[in-house]
């Protein structure tokens, strides 16, 4: 694990992670970095993203 460096780590963590887990994550990222307009607009597009993905994992195909 020391050879993938906090990039790699933080990759390879993210793949065993569920998709509820990985929105969660995300949602605590967007709270702390966007203004209130923003972070609503944030928070719409994610829901629907997440209720279009199901359980599938998120791919740049399915953001697309």
């Amino acid at each position: 694990m020391m050879l993938l460096g906090e990039e790699g780590k933080r990759k390879l963590e993210n793949k065993t992670k569920t998709n509820d887990q990985i929105f969660t994550d995300y949602y605590d990222l967007i709270i702390n970095t966007h203004t209130a307009k923003c972070l609503y607009e944030a928070k719409r597009l994610l829901n629907k993203f997440q209720v279009f993905i199901g359980q599938f994992p998120p791919t740049t195909d399915l953001a697309v």
